[in-house]
């Protein structure tokens, strides 16, 4: 019984909000309202909403702001303008990837099953949510057994929570000062790297001390403002203390790792102090998924915590693009002795998939 109901409960939402409740969304949230203890149909509008916010980039809900209202409430809330929706005419339709919607007169009449105000009390009792107390630096994963989590105010699936809990543990590991270069000649070599007509621009240099003295840093700043030229400086006055050092260049996808390339082979043949680097920097950039050897075919990457990237110096470039999964995925894989500088900028491109991590 409970079944039928939610399943008819995913056709109205279906049919109701086509332009933002997925197909997925709704199996995803009739599954685990059939698993709930109590009140399942809350457990389902929950999920779907939770999945609905999860494609718009926001992988986690406040408590606060959801307790008391109902989902077509909250997804109008989401979606400022957004309104119940005609179910668009199906004759028309003949590409097979749009998915097959229940029958418009089966729905069209039907009025919304059982909506209800969520609940956090009852939500909390359903058997689905794990709650994270206090810190959790020490926390055992192993525990966190359950689909959702309740971390302070915010509601997570447990997937995007995890990827923030090891995002968190590996920048950390990464926020004391552990210098590459210890020569006090290198902010000399710094700043000769980059005086020119205009004078050395305090920022590039900063920018550069801070990549050689932290394992975890970012050079950030909008078209134009010389984040390629900074991290060629810091390479030509690396390249004169550690020659050989191991690098990866890197990027979220193909193009943009094309192009990072390109503008740092740029830029060593076009100034005089960086040619050195010529022979001696990487000749080709690869995409994240590349650098951790996915395997499309297994579905597994190559690279992970138990067998890490052996690198000195990773280089992230477009880091804006890259999403919450993907970024724990790419910090679980590297070595507790290689140091990683992300590039981007946060209001250019946004990321592939749910997860602002660049700009958060």
């Amino acid at each position: 019984m409970i079944r039928q109901t939610l399943r008819s409960r995913g056709d109205y939402f279906l049919n109701r909000y086509p332009s933002v409740v997925h197909p997925v969304d709704a199996y995803t949230a009739r599954y685990l309202g059939s698993k709930s203890k109590v009140e399942p149909e809350m457990m389902f509008d929950l999920v779907l909403l939770m999945g609905v916010a999860l494609r718009a980039n926001q992988v986690s809900l406040s408590k606060n702001e959801i307790e008391g209202k109902t989902l077509p409430e909250l997804l109008e809330s989401l979606f400022p303008g957004l309104r119940e929706q005609t179910v668009p005419d199906k004759s028309n339709i003949s590409d097979l990837s749009v998915p097959r919607l229940p029958d418009t007169e089966q729905v069209s009449d039907r009025k919304v099953p059982g909506i209800k105000v969520l609940n956090m009390d009852h939500v909390l009792k359903s058997g689905l949510v794990y709650i994270v107390e206090g810190k959790n630096e020490s926390l055992e994963l192993s525990r966190v057994d359950a689909p959702l989590i309740l971390h302070g105010n915010w509601i997570y699936f447990r997937r995007q929570w995890v990827s923030e809990w090891y995002i968190l543990r590996c920048i950390g590991s990464r926020l004391l000062e552990r210098p590459l270069v210890s020569d006090t000649s290198f902010f000399s070599k710094i700043n000769e790297m980059f005086y020119d007509e205009s004078g050395r621009t305090s920022g590039q240099i900063q920018a550069a001390m801070n990549a050689n003295t932290y394992p975890f840093s970012i050079i950030t700043g909008g078209p134009g403002t010389g984040k390629t030229r900074t991290i060629v400086g810091f390479l030509a006055s690396l390249m004169n203390f550690c020659p050989e050092l191991d690098i990866v260049l890197c990027a979220p996808t193909g193009k943009a790792a094309s192009r990072m390339i390109e503008s740092i082979k740029h830029a060593v043949e076009t100034d005089d102090r960086f040619t050195h680097l010529s022979s001696v920097i990487p000749q080709q950039s690869s995409t994240i998924h590349r650098l951790l050897g996915w395997n499309p075919l297994t579905g597994t990457f190559r690279y992970h915590e138990g067998n890490p990237i052996q690198a000195d110096l990773i280089l992230v470039d477009e880091a804006s693009m890259i999403d919450l999964v993907m970024f724990s995925r790419l910090m679980r894989s590297i070595s507790a002795g290689c140091r990683i500088v992300l590039l981007g900028d946060k209001d250019q491109l946004a990321s592939v998939e749910a997860g602002s991590v660049f700009g958060d």
